[in-house]
């Protein structure tokens, strides 16, 4: 998942290699121990933090944005 700063600004989800090709941001989850509501704040924490502008973030992946393109079930950030 990432948010696309450079040539557009959009949240997109796929393959990570496909995603890195497209992507300035990139935040891999894999099945784990979070909800979606509670992974989908942490990501969207980590943009913020990564971005630093909270207002552009929300705009583009908000929290609810982000969890509504995670896998069912729990999940965690890859290599966290």
């Amino acid at each position: 998942m990432s948010t696309q700063i450079e040539g557009g600004i959009r949240l997109v989800s796929g393959p990570p290699e496909e995603v890195r090709r497209l992507a300035q941001y990139v935040v891999e989850v894999e099945p784990g121990g979070f909800s979606q509501n509670d992974i989908a704040k942490k990501i969207y924490k980590m943009l913020v933090d990564d971005v630093g502008d909270r207002a552009l973030v929300k705009s583009i992946a908000s929290a609810d944005r982000i969890a509504m393109m995670l896998p069912p079930g729990e999940s965690r950030v890859r290599n966290e």
